[in-house]
């Protein structure tokens, strides 16, 4: 986690996949930086190559960005892209929860 000017905070997957075990420890993890942060963070998923469905729910009220082109796709043929808010980038990623 990156607290940026104490508005809004970056957070940073590290694994390759989330699966139901990442996922729950992921979503423990955001849940108490959300208390920290007054739920202004954004998510960065440039290290994560596979989502699983059941982390897949986790996402819905985050900002997020580095999708690579699978992560992408998928949630765009999902049309879950209408429901998330993904941007491009770290800087667009906070200004949409800042």
């Amino acid at each position: 986690m990156i607290d940026v000017g104490g508005r809004a905070a970056v957070a940073r997957v590290l694994c390759p996949s989330i699966g139901q075990r990442e996922a729950a420890i992921i979503e423990t993890e955001l849940a108490a930086l959300g208390e920290r942060t007054g739920w202004r963070f954004a998510l960065d998923l440039t290290e994560v190559k596979m989502i699983a469905s059941l982390g897949l729910g986790m996402l819905i009220s985050i900002a997020m960005f580095g999708l690579n082109g699978e992560l992408s796709s998928l949630i765009r043929i999902t049309k879950l892209d209408r429901l998330l808010p993904v941007a491009k980038d770290e800087k667009s990623a906070l200004s949409k929860v800042s």
